[in-house]
């Protein structure tokens, strides 16, 4: 089964007069980017938050944040002797640089060390609440990317059919492909080349090699085995898929050109057509795999 890339998951928990609500969002991206916004009190514990998601989630940008809102009364002090400097040094400035007396009070203390809260340290308790809400929210961040993925996955076994459909059509028309080719080939000689002078023999050489360039067995085998492989690793075990998916339809890709620019056959070129549109919203969507 594979896994989208996107998701998102929300938890909420709380631990005294505190309300704790965990986001945890995930983008696209070609590898790990772990973004975190902590409160102050949590940021001890980053590099262990880090480390789970980076082995939970393996790939892509996420965003996980963390709110507290605290309902009781927050205790802080005020440095008077902060306040103090900084009010001297304000009365040294020019009068007409000196804020009005209703703006002093206010000014000051939002300048740093003016105000001081009381400071908190994050308990064994406290810590053990968290990090179940980072795992709740993980966990349906995951089950997000995991239906998103069950419908991905549907949506590609279609397109690879449709892709296995416009190749079988492909390999019945080729053998007329092939007789027509050689009807006008044989015409064009017969037409052009009367000369008792002709070697026979490197002609028939030149004949033989101007077939082979035309031959695109070699092509539907190989894409017919990428289409069977892309299926076998939507189907593995294996966490990590979507580089891999994304490797084999550019692998698609070349055999279909190929056919397309080998056969030289209008008949061919709708289906090659179809393929290509199969192909491209295929490798449009391996981008958002884990």
């Amino acid at each position: 089964m594979i896994h989208s890339m996107t998701g998102f998951g929300r938890s909420q928990t709380s631990f005294g007069n505190k309300v704790i609500t965990v986001d945890s969002r995930s983008l696209n991206s070609k590898y790990l980017d772990v973004n975190l916004r902590l409160p102050h009190l949590y940021r001890e514990k980053e590099v262990a938050i880090r480390k789970y998601l980076s082995e939970t989630l393996i790939r892509g940008k996420i965003d996980l944040t963390v709110h507290v809102q605290d309902q009781a009364t927050s205790s802080y002090s005020i440095n008077q002797d902060v306040i103090n400097a900084y009010y001297r040094d304000i009365q040294k400035l020019p009068e007409e640089l000196r804020p009005d007396s209703k703006e002093l009070l206010p000014a000051l203390l939002n300048l740093p060390e003016t105000v001081s809260e009381a400071r908190e340290d994050l308990s064994k308790e406290e810590w053990q609440t968290l990090w179940d809400a980072i795992q709740n929210s993980v966990l349906a961040l995951q089950r997000y990317r995991t239906d998103e993925g069950k419908e991905m996955n549907r949506d590609f076994v279609a397109k690879i059919d449709q892709i296995k459909n416009g190749l079988a059509a492909i390999r019945e028309a080729d053998p007329a492909r092939k007789q027509n080719k050689r009807e006008k080939l044989q015409q064009l000689l017969d037409e052009h080349l009367t000369s008792e002078k002709t070697d026979e023999s490197r002609l028939e050489q030149e004949v033989l090699f101007y077939l082979e360039k035309l031959d695109i067995n070699e092509e539907i085998v190989r894409l017919a085995g990428h289409c069977s492989y892309f299926r076998e690793v939507l189907e593995a075990e294996e966490q990590e898929k979507g580089k891999k998916l994304n490797f084999i339809s550019q692998e698609m890709g070349r055999e279909i050109n190929t056919i397309g620019s080998k056969a030289n056959d209008a008949t061919f070129q709708k289906h090659v057509v179809t393929m290509k549109e199969e192909l491209e919203k295929i490798k449009e969507q391996t981008n958002n795999i884990v």
